[in-house]
């Protein structure tokens, strides 16, 4: 159908295709800023944690950080 039939008939534009994959947000500064200073405050402590953690089963599942003695990600 003619797109400007289309939109004189629903009052509607043409759908507009989106991509399916869009990449994730960069961290920003700030993110940064409060992410080392998390982990200077966890080294003080003295609790272990590991940076980057990634989950065998699916590989599409990582966490920034996961601090092994409360096992909180």
């Amino acid at each position: 159908m003619d797109p400007k039939r289309y939109k004189s008939l629903t009052a509607k534009g043409p759908v507009k295709n989106k991509p399916r994959n869009r990449p994730l947000p960069k961290a920003g500064e700030k993110y940064s800023e409060v992410f080392n200073r998390l982990k200077e405050i966890l080294d003080r402590m003295e609790i272990k944690y590991e940076e980057y953690f990634h989950f065998k089963s699916a590989k599409h599942w990582h966490f920034d950080l996961y601090v092994i003695e409360y096992q909180y990600l």
